[in-house]
């Protein structure tokens, strides 16, 4: 077996594994996970960010409850100690506003995918995956995209501001992924839709709703439709089922990390497997809480 397709064959299993733990596992099951990888978090980021180390010496224990919560601002702040790769924030910037003006594109210094949260919370925060890292994404990304099962052959119509290789990746397992400019015409967009043959369609509600006004000059069905980087309420998401005549996802992904997908009967959930979310007002429940913390099982970096 040579090694692209041990790759590939490695990704479908641990796709297969993300995808069954979003059904089968019970609340017991789920929680020892969480315990597994917040312990193995903790005990990485103490000995590899200069920043957890300073904590560790300072007196804390190394266990999550005793760690103090981070804020967007204070992340930004202390974001070259906080990391694990000893990366600059002001250097990552540059490059990530480099690719979204089109001056360079692909991996920083040949090893890492950055890219800049959307900023809807007022403050844009680089992310930053490693190689392996961005081998796990591309598996989480293919198991809770929400592309219908019996799709065989997706070919996705991805829309962004700028791509980053992180999502390129899912090209692995099999998805077909056209990436386009969303500041492109819709006009320009349907031409690409109809060269391609594309049946899903990814983007931000908004522009979704400008390629609906076009739906009648797509030539190709399209199967299933992906929501993402905007609030998507629930008059659009129906207009939008009705207008395609398919399927809708939705996916929120954060700086924070892959916080939810939508599941196969429709409704969105929190990926409880890949982030812990903890509501800080004690009492609360999670539908009116006021504050969250949400902690990344998965990425160090």
């Amino acid at each position: 077996m040579n090694a692209s397709v041990l790759d590939r064959f490695s990704r479908f299993l641990l796709a297969r594994k993300i995808h069954q733990s979003f059904y089968t596992w019970d609340a017991a099951r789920l929680h020892r996970h969480q315990l597994q990888r917040l312990s193995k978090i903790t005990q990485e980021i103490s000995r590899r960010s200069p920043y957890y180390h300073r904590l560790r010496s300072q007196g804390w224990d190394g266990q999550l409850n005793n760690l103090p919560y981070l804020s967007k601002n204070e992340m930004i702040e202390n974001f070259d100690e906080i990391n694990t790769a000893g990366l600059h924030q002001a250097d990552l910037f540059d490059f990530a506003l480099s690719q979204e003006k089109r001056e360079q594109t692909g991996l920083y210094r040949g090893r890492y995918s950055v890219g800049l949260s959307s900023g809807t919370s007022g403050t844009r925060l680089p992310t930053v995956l490693s190689p392996s890292e961005r081998w796990q994404y591309s598996c989480l990304l293919f198991a809770r995209s929400g592309i219908p099962e019996q799709i065989h052959q997706p070919r996705v119509l991805f829309l962004l501001r700028v791509n980053n290789p992180a999502f390129t990746e899912v090209c692995f397992l099999g998805v077909k992924m056209v990436y386009s400019d969303y500041t492109h015409p819709p006009e320009a967009l349907v031409h690409l839709i109809n060269e391609k043959q594309l049946n899903v369609l990814a983007g931000p509600p908004s522009l979704l709703r400008l390629l609906a006004r076009l739906s009648d000059q797509i030539q190709s069905p399209i199967e299933a439709l992906i929501s993402y980087a905007e609030v998507l309420d629930d008059a659009t998401r129906v207009q939008l089922c009705v207008d395609f005549a398919a399927p809708l996802a939705q996916i929120y992904q954060g700086a924070e990390g892959f916080i939810a997908s939508t599941c196969r009967r429709g409704s969105l959930h929190l990926n409880e497997d890949v982030v812990y979310v903890e509501t800080l007002d004690a009492g609360d429940t999670m539908n009116n809480a006021r504050r969250l913390v949400v902690t990344d099982l998965f990425r160090t970096t």
